[in-house]
C-alpha cells in the first residue's frame, strides 16, 4: 500500500470549486472535460454516449445533470461539499433520467438492458431487478473503474472527508463509505483501456484542481496496489445445516429458518437470510440473530400457492461473504392434506428401496424433496426411481398447473 499512500498525498491537496456559483463552478469544468469533439457546443453524457447542448446545463430537468460515479450517497456527502461531492475527476455530464435510474446502484454486471423514459429508449446499460447493480457501457467500464479507484485514493480520510474503500459486497447500510464491486472494476479496468476522449478530461481537469487520476495516467497502478483478488475457498464463511420449519407450511404458518455458520480465520460477524417470490428476486432480507447455537430467523404466514425463494449470506470479520445455493418450497392451504410416514394414501410401497408409485391427475405433476425443502425429483409420471437417493427422510407434494400443494406426504428412502 506504499504506493496508494503516495499517490494520495500527491493528489490529496487539490484546489476546489463550488459546485454551482456565478463564477467558475463544477458546470464549467465538465463543459469542457467532457465537450463533444465532434461539437464543441455540445457534452457527452455519460452512461449513454449521447451529445447535447451543453450550455442548457439542467434547464428544469429538460437538459442534462451532473452524475457523481462515486454515489454521494456513500459516504456520504453532498455536492455541497468542496472536496468528494465536487471532484471533476468523479463527476460527469448525464441525462437526468439515466442519471435517476442509476441511483445509487453499485457497479457490477446486469441482467437486463435499461431502457429510458416512455418511449424506451436504449442506452447500452444494464440493471437488474434481483440486485442494486448498475452495469455501463462497455466503452465506459475502465472509465468507471479508474474514477471509483481514483476515489478511494483521493479520500482516505484524514482531511475531515470519509475514508472511501472498494468492497467486494453490498455494504449493510447504504450509508457506509464503500463502493462495490471490487473484484468486477479491477476486471472492468483491463477490457476497457484509457482512451483519447479520458487523456483529455485528466487534462482538463488537472489545468483547474491542479490534480490528476493517477490512474488514467497510470492503469497499471490498479493492480499494483490492489493486486490480483485471492479468494481462498477454505477462508471463506461456512454455511451449514440449512432448514425451514414447517417442513410443509400453509398460510397459517409462521416459518421459521436456521442454520449453522462459522469461520475458519476469525469469527462471522452477520448472516441473513434473503427471500423472494422467484430465484432471481431475492430483494426482502432479514438478520439472523444467534440462539442456541444457531442463527435463525421468522417469516410471518405467507399466501397459500404462493412459492418462495430463500438463500443464507454469512460475512466474517474480514468482510470475505458466503452465499448458499437458493432453495424454494410451497405454501399450502391451512386444509392442505398432510399424509404420516408408513401410509400416505398416495404413495406406496413406503418404505421403499427403488421405485415408488405417486397416484395423482394427468394435469399435476410430483416433487420429491429434501426435508429442508430443495427439490430434487420433479416429475409427471406415476412411477419415479429413487435407487439414486441416499438413504433417510423426503417430502413428496403433489402440485397442481398454477404450482398450489395439493397433497403431501413423506416417505422414508431405505
Amino acid at each position: 500500500m506504499e504506493l496508494k499512500v503516495a499517490l494520495h498525498n500527491i493528489i490529496k491537496a487539490h484546489t476546489t470549486f463550488p459546485y454551482t456559483s456565478s463564477g467558475t463552478d463544477v458546470w464549467d469544468i465538465l463543459k469542457l472535460s467532457d465537450r463533444d469533439p465532434a461539437n464543441p457546443a455540445n457534452v457527452i453524457l455519460f452512461y449513454t454516449g449521447w451529445s447535447v447542448n451543453a450550455a442548457q446545463e439542467y434547464a428544469n430537468g429538460a437538459g442534462w445533470n451532473r452524475e457523481h460515479v462515486w454515489a454521494k450517497s456513500h459516504g456520504p456527502f453532498s455536492e455541497d461539499v468542496k472536496g468528494p461531492g465536487t471532484d471533476c475527476h468523479a463527476l460527469r455530464p448525464c441525462d437526468v433520467s439515466v442519471n435517476s435510474a442509476r441511483n445509487n446502484r453499485h457497479f457490477d454486471y446486469g441482467d437486463f438492458e435499461y431502457l429510458d423514459g416512455i418511449d424506451k429508449v436504449p442506452t447500452g446499460c444494464k440493471t437488474s431487478s434481483a440486485r442494486d447493480v448498475w452495469e455501463p457501457r462497455d466503452v465506459e467500464k475502465g472509465d468507471v473503474a479508474r474514477m471509483i479507484f481514483y476515489m478511494a485514493t483521493r479520500y482516505e480520510g484524514g482531511d475531515g472527508f470519509p475514508d472511501l474503500e472498494v468492497v467486494d459486497y453490498f455494504p449493510a447500510s447504504s450509508a457506509e463509505p464503500k463502493h462495490a464491486f471490487f473484484t468486477t472494476l479491477m476486471e472492468w479496468n483491463k477490457i476497457d483501456t484509457v482512451d483519447s476522449f479520458e487523456i483529455n478530461r485528466n487534462n482538463v481537469v488537472y489545468s483547474y484542481q491542479k490534480n490528476r487520476n493517477p490512474f488514467v495516467d497510470h492503469p497499471e497502478f490498479i493492480d499494483l496496489i490492489w493486486g490480483p483478488p485471492v479468494i481462498v475457498e477454505n477462508l471463506l464463511p461456512q454455511i451449514a445445516n440449512i432448514s425451514y420449519s414447517p417442513s410443509i407450511p400453509t398460510s397459517s404458518d409462521i416459518l421459521r429458518f436456521t442454520a449453522d455458520a462459522s469461520d475458519t480465520d476469525g469469527t462471522v460477524q452477520s448472516v441473513r437470510l434473503y427471500w423472494g417470490l422467484s430465484a432471481d428476486n431475492l430483494l426482502n432480507y432479514s438478520e439472523m440473530v444467534f440462539v442456541d447455537n444457531e442463527y435463525t430467523a421468522s417469516l410471518s404466514p405467507q399466501t397459500a400457492g404462493s412459492e418462495i425463494f430463500f438463500a443464507i449470506e454469512a460475512f466474517d470479520n474480514d468482510d470475505a461473504k458466503s452465499t448458499s445455493e437458493v432453495q424454494n418450497f410451497s405454501i399450502g392451504s391451512v386444509n392442505t392434506s398432510i399424509s404420516t410416514v408408513g401410509n400416505p394414501g398416495f404413495i406406496y410401497p413406503n418404505p421403499a428401496s427403488s421405485t415408488i408409485r405417486v397416484e395423482h391427475k394427468p394435469s399435476e405433476s410430483v416433487n420429491i424433496c429434501t426435508s429442508s425443502g430443495k427439490i430434487l425429483i420433479q416429475t409427471r409420471d406415476n412411477t419415479i426411481d429413487i435407487a439414486h437417493l441416499s438413504k433417510g427422510l423426503y417430502l413428496v407434494q403433489i402440485v397442481d398447473e398454477a404450482g398450489r400443494t395439493k397433497k403431501s406426504g413423506k416417505i422414508i428412502k431405505e
